[in-house]
């Protein structure tokens, strides 16, 4: 679902981008922007940074900056990997938890957020998020394909998380300032330091198997990721990403793009190759 566009809520919605190293502060920086943009008249932008990115960031296209204390030194990352600096995985992993912390900081802020990566732009409305936050759901999100789940045997055996149950794409994520949100917080970053696994997905999975979080699902248009394997079935190394943009492309390249239809009638994109101007 997607939420009642006509739902009667009239507060702000906050959104929380986490970045750090001055590629995903640009980035970041340039979502912010659309999403202030297009988004709705209701949106207001937080950045969860380091205390150099809050020097160097861009404090027009936030409300608000916010300094994240334990925040890891990476001097710069793309996605999961360094781009310059060394960190090594545990400083990345440590860098996928922070994100948990940055959500959290919305919620102190915001009855209502949405996380965003910083490689993401708002084409359209957010307001259809705002609406799927309508209670007793505490968080929503645009699943995984069926079958594209990440570490299924793994959360199927010490996490008991059923074949259904749907693996949340984290890089867009709604989350209802409640209690039951709070636990769910909690919860993710127990999994996630348990489980060991890389990618923050399946943690939120299991997260929200054992809390028993209601939650809704948007559809793929709130979360158009742009990325493909070449060939298919290669591994994450040969991961590239797929041009987007709002208005599309008359000539459509690919299975992921022509799923995507360039870009055109998504609500957010998410790639790391968004060919959009930085928006006044």
């Amino acid at each position: 679902m997607t939420g009642d566009i006509f739902c009667a809520w009239r507060r702000p919605l906050g959104v929380v981008y986490f970045a750090m190293g001055w590629r995903s502060l640009h980035k970041a920086s340039r979502s912010a922007a659309s999403a202030r943009l297009n988004g709705g008249d209701l949106i207001e932008t937080m950045l969860v940074t380091d205390e150099r990115g809050r020097r160097f960031a861009n404090a027009s296209a936030f409300n608000a900056i916010r300094v994240l204390e334990a925040a890891v030194a990476v001097p710069e990352f793309e996605a999961t990997r360094a781009v310059s600096g060394s960190g090594g995985a545990a400083a990345l992993r440590a860098l996928r938890a922070s994100k948990v912390d940055a959500i959290r900081a919305g919620l102190e802020a915001y009855e209502r957020v949405v996380f965003l990566d910083a490689d993401t732009y708002v084409c359209r409305s957010l307001r259809p998020v705002i609406c799927a936050l309508e209670p007793p759901a505490i968080a929503a999100f645009a699943p995984v394909d069926v079958g594209r789940e990440h570490g299924a045997a793994l959360l199927r055996g010490r996490w008991r998380v059923p074949r259904g149950a749907r693996e949340p794409n984290t890089g867009v994520l709604a989350v209802r300032n409640d209690t039951a949100a709070l636990a769910l917080m909690d919860a993710w970053r127990q999994a996630y330091d348990e489980i060991g696994f890389f990618m923050d997905q399946p943690a939120l999975r299991a997260a929200l198997h054992a809390t028993g979080a209601p939650h809704g699902l948007l559809s793929f248009q709130f979360n158009c990721r742009g990325h493909q394997r070449r060939p298919p079935r290669a591994t994450s190394a040969h991961v590239t990403a797929v041009p987007l943009r709002c208005r599309g492309f008359d000539r459509l390249d690919g299975r992921v793009q022509t799923r995507l239809n360039g870009g055109a009638g998504c609500v957010v994109l998410h790639s790391h190759d968004i060919r959009e101007p930085f928006p006044p």
